[in-house]
């Protein structure tokens, strides 16, 4: 979230330090991501960690939705498989993945010194890393998958809430307010466009359900640029473990066939073996993950956001939309 309205920095501060057992010599948050708050802590005597809040809103409690799994997948990742570079969650006082901040679940997580590859394009030399990462994590994490764990189903959970938000448009209220008007011009003209796709993608999902694949691989499910980070000594790291699951290796896949895919291809091959991407279930994957993010920052602008910088970044990931092709 790009701000942190209404969060008592200090209570905060103080819930934290109880819940990790820490001494805590400051929060500062942090302007990034899509579905919570998130802050850099400092310990007192030198030490980092990064915090996240999911706090409000329904992009906050989809992610929360997942908790349980999310957390004990990067732990299981980081202490079983013993993969280092990726971002995982650090063990509070009671011996939990993670806590409560006046009921909102709290993360602390490791904290990584660097910044995201995006909005820079990935390096061959990186691409080759991360390959490695994502390959060890698909052929070395088969143990997690028990009953109850998040296996991918091929529905389109947010199809309603993307028909109903095109719907809103012919509001006339929502031309008084500048930033609605600037979504109905964006979205408007393309509302029957994306309600096909939506259609095409329901129906390409309910065929992949019954006549598909079912050789799932446990996915990180949103492995793009944002979510890898570059450290000081030039090494990758992948974070942001919201929504993983066991799903076709596609879904992690579909991020790097158009971004230095030779190099990432050899390098997954090398240790999960023979890479080759079904190209209906690529489709779906893409398909879905656009219709998706336009649901994500419709409703948002429509109904949740508050303050101005927030309005923006909205608005600017759906004009990325139709410009990324």
């Amino acid at each position: 979230m790009k701000t942190d309205t209404g969060v008592d920095r200090a209570d905060l501060t103080d819930a934290v330090a109880e819940a990790y057992g820490l001494k805590i010599a400051r929060i500062r948050f942090v302007p990034k991501g899509e579905a919570s708050h998130a802050y850099t802590v400092y310990r007192t005597g030198g030490d980092r960690y990064f915090l996240k809040l999911y706090r409000d809103g329904r992009m906050s409690a989809i992610s929360a939705a997942t908790i349980d799994f999310d957390t004990q997948a990067a732990r299981y990742l980081h202490e079983e498989l013993e993969i280092e570079n990726i971002a995982y969650p650090i063990v509070t006082a009671g011996n939990n993945l993670y806590s409560r901040y006046r009921g909102n679940p709290i993360v602390l997580l490791n904290f990584i010194k660097g910044e995201t590859v995006a909005p820079r394009a990935l390096m061959e030399s990186a691409a080759r890393e991360v390959a490695r990462t994502i390959a060890t994590i698909h052929s070395g994490a088969s143990a997690l998958r028990t009953p109850g764990t998040p296996v991918e189903d091929f529905c389109l959970s947010f199809a309603a809430d993307l028909r109903n938000g095109l719907s809103e448009l012919s509001e006339p209220t929502l031309m008084h307010d500048p930033f609605t008007k600037r979504l109905v011009a964006m979205l408007a003209p393309h509302a029957e466009h994306l309600l096909t796709a939506l259609r095409r993608t329901e129906y390409a999902g309910r065929g992949l359900a019954e006549h598909g694949t079912s050789d799932f691989v446990l996915c990180h499910a949103d492995p793009h640029t944002d979510n890898l980070m570059v450290d000081r000594n030039g090494s990758i790291h992948l974070i942001d473990w919201n929504g993983s699951r066991f799903a076709p290796k596609e879904l992690d896949l579909m991020f790097f066939l158009r971004n230095q895919w030779g190099a990432f291809s050899n390098a997954y091959a090398s240790i999960a073996g023979p890479d080759e991407i079904r190209p209906e279930v690529w489709a779906f994957y893409a398909t879905k993950r656009r219709l998706e993010d336009i649901t994500d920052w419709l409703l948002r602008i429509l109904n949740e956001n508050t303050d101005v910088e927030q309005h923006n970044h909205d608005l600017l990931g759906l004009g990325g939309i139709w410009t990324d092709g």
